[in-house]
């Protein structure tokens, strides 16, 4: 779940013969089975959302740049915002290392700045709440004013003193279907790798107060 590229306990795992299943991660030329989020769809659902909204001053937050999650959400969410007309220049996207405190501490530094953003998407609902506690600790018009929007779903996002508009990911249904593939591949070694995307919805709640669903 935590593989990237340079992931030593992947690499250990794959020379030892070991049956591997990546969950939520994509790791470019490695031959085992994985089950993965529709990142692409979600992303880009994001970038519609907002300039549906007319929110074109939006800023991007990331996630570890090793995490294929952090590297399709950005690259996905960007070329929709381009496409779409409203570019997020490269001043107003920012590493958050999937951190609370780190994106907390980017969402003050933007709300308090001279030219503040519309709208926040955070890689991971984690740092979404960071920049929502930032724009608590500032005043009710900035909260009102810039929008916060994650990814995952975590279930701290649905309740009521948070409602983080966020993308949904099928958890424990990837999960469920990660756990057949391991147990399968334990019994029987062997045959081509499985590849499974599960979808990626929106989900609207008060983080983004007044918005409708794009079109």
């Amino acid at each position: 779940m935590t593989a990237t590229p340079d992931s030593d306990e992947l690499e250990a795992a794959l020379k030892e013969g070991s049956p591997v299943v990546l969950v939520n991660r994509d790791v470019p030329g490695v031959e085992c089975d994985r089950v993965l989020t529709d990142n692409r769809a979600g992303a880009r659902a994001v970038a519609e959302f907002l300039v549906a909204n007319s929110r074109d001053g939006a800023v991007y937050i990331g996630g570890s740049p090793g995490a294929s999650t952090a590297v399709e959400r950005e690259r996905h969410f960007l070329e929709r915002m381009a496409e779409l007309g409203a570019p997020v220049p490269l001043h107003r996207r920012f590493d958050g290392g999937f951190e609370w405190q780190r994106a907390s501490d980017i969402a003050h530094d933007l709300i308090v700045s001279a030219d503040p953003p519309d709208a926040i998407f955070c890689a991971n609902d984690y740092m979404a709440l960071g920049a929502l506690d930032a724009l608590a600790r500032s005043s009710a018009e900035a909260a009102e004013r810039c929008w916060v929007v994650g990814f995952d779903d975590i279930p701290m996002a649905s309740w009521a003193q948070i409602g983080l508009t966020t993308v949904h990911q099928h958890t424990t249904e990837m999960v469920a279907r990660a756990v057949e593939l391991l147990v399968a591949r334990i019994k029987s070694p062997g045959g081509a790798p499985v590849r499974e995307v599960f979808g990626a919805e929106l989900q609207i709640r008060a983080s983004t107060p007044g918005a409708t669903p794009a079109a």
